[in-house]
């Protein structure tokens, strides 16, 4: 797992270098860079505690909360950032992400919708 996380960053890194031409495509490169470099769980193996609960009571956040930073699906707020900033010793750049390197908004991708055949009014008439 190790080897494939440091050859993503290593493709990651590429991509900054090269895309010089649409800011927001390097935006997104940086940030998944930054990302691969500071996974969310090695941070969080340093808040003190055997189990989640208990890390996530030396945070004081939800256990939610813990496990969406540990999924890396969310990073905490500032606020949260510095309380983990002294549990685990990483600053709070490295624990939210550069500055520069915040992703971007993503566009959202259209969800297909279901369309339901409107009853007409000669539909009514007739049940």
């Amino acid at each position: 797992m190790k080897d494939n996380r440091a050859a993503a960053l290593k493709h990651a890194q590429r991509l900054v270098d090269a895309i010089h031409d649409d800011e927001g495509a390097r935006l997104i490169a940086k940030y998944v860079a930054d990302r691969l470099s500071r996974p969310m769980s090695t941070i969080l193996a340093r808040v003190p505690g055997k189990s989640v609960i208990e890390k996530a009571r030396a945070a004081g956040v939800s256990r939610q909360s813990f496990y969406s930073w540990l999924k890396g699906e969310t990073r905490p707020s500032g606020a949260q950032a510095q309380v983990l900033a002294k549990l685990t010793g990483y600053s709070v750049e490295e624990i939210r992400g550069s500055a520069s390197t915040h992703a971007p908004p993503l566009p959202r991708l259209a969800s297909p919708t279901l369309t339901r055949r409107r009853k007409s009014n000669s539909d009514n008439l007739a049940s």
